[in-house]
């Protein structure tokens, strides 16, 4: 394997074929989450605001008047004491078939919006790597094109996304079962520093058994997903040929995974270097147009959003530009094999 052979090609693939930023940054989304767009941060946020205006109205009760308390209860009957008072006694009235009924649809639900997203993960990954599969072809690439490698491929990647991880989830439940059994038969009987020793000794056997076969399901996954692109076989093949590669070139993979993860790391580094500055500097402009005229700084807030809104957007295809570089280098350098030794490899 020639590492610099390879980052060479990758860097030429990532300037000439722009049209995969686009599939590298929908990639990036899918696979890292996106963004929220709660009015609240979190539930306890909410609690904390509803808490603050309970507090408050509690404390205007407390100083006001006999009477002026009477008619506030007479103008505005639906106070917050009113309403958590009334709330357990209409949940009451409602049937448990009712709350069944919807725990299931919000359960279904829930089974619905991972399978689209599990599924469109699949597409798009597909049609990454079939696209840097033609790119290293030096091919001419439309949108059109590189989708129908998404829908060839679809079953396959959709396979890899699900059963290995399943399994691994089962293999995870089984060891944690066995553990706790182990854990509770000993607990009984022994003493404090024995309990102790125990846990220590089961954390060093349970951490190798966690994390080494994760690491090899991992390294497997980067070869099957492009195997089950650029080959056209199921989804199982592709998984069985990938791990027939990282037999062969464990120390490889590791070198040209240290050297990708460092770049990530690099790519998010300037990332937060672009974006916190600059985020904090429009805070800053905005708490002063405030503070001259609430119109302006309500106009300022706005063009500050639209300019974040952007800048966003900048880093999403920046990070969709680092996909196409960093799937380059596993794509080309999985190319570089002869085709009898895919043969052999497929056999």
């Amino acid at each position: 394997m020639d590492i610099s052979k390879i980052y060479s090609k990758s860097w030429q693939i990532t300037k000439k074929y722009k049209i995969l930023w686009f599939f590298g940054a929908i990639l990036t989304i899918l696979a890292g989450g996106g963004i929220s767009y709660s009015n609240f941060s979190s539930f306890g946020d909410l609690g904390s605001d509803l808490s603050s205006i309970t507090n408050h109205s509690s404390n205007q009760i407390a100083t006001s008047s006999a009477l002026t308390t009477t008619s506030n209860s007479v103008t505005n009957p639906w106070t917050v004491e009113r309403m958590m008072a009334v709330l357990p006694g209409l949940f009451s009235q409602v049937p448990p078939l009712v709350w069944l009924m919807l725990v299931v649809a919000i359960l279904i639900l829930i089974l619905i919006g991972v399978g689209v997203g599990y599924a469109g993960r699949a597409w798009i990954l597909g049609a990454f790597i079939g696209g840097i599969d033609e790119a290293i072809d030096d091919k001419q690439l439309s949108i059109n094109e590189i989708s129908k490698h998404g829908f060839k491929s679809f079953k396959s990647q959709f396979w890899l996304l699900i059963v290995p991880g399943l399994i691994y989830f089962l293999y995870l439940l089984i060891l944690i079962s066995l553990a706790l059994i182990v854990a509770l038969m000993v607990g009984f009987s022994a003493s404090d520093t024995v309990k102790i020793i125990l846990a220590f000794v089961g954390v060093l056997i349970l951490l190798p058994l966690v994390i080494f076969p994760s690491t090899l399901l991992a390294a497997t996954q980067i070869w099957s997903v492009r195997i089950a692109t650029i080959e056209g076989v199921p989804g199982w093949q592709a998984l069985k040929t990938g791990w027939k590669l990282v037999k062969g070139n464990w120390g490889y993979m590791f070198l040209l995974g240290l050297v990708n993860g460092f770049l990530s790391g690099g790519v998010g580094c300037l990332t937060m270097i672009i974006l916190i500055p600059v985020s904090l500097m429009l805070l800053a402009i905005g708490a002063i147009s405030f503070a001259v005229s609430p119109a302006l700084g309500i106009l300022v807030v706005v063009l500050f959003l639209l300019l974040l809104i952007c800048l966003g957007s900048g880093a999403v295809f920046l990070y969709g530009a680092y996909s196409l570089f960093n799937y380059s280098t596993w794509t080309v350098w999985y190319r570089e094999l002869t085709n009898q030794q895919r043969k052999e490899l497929l056999a």
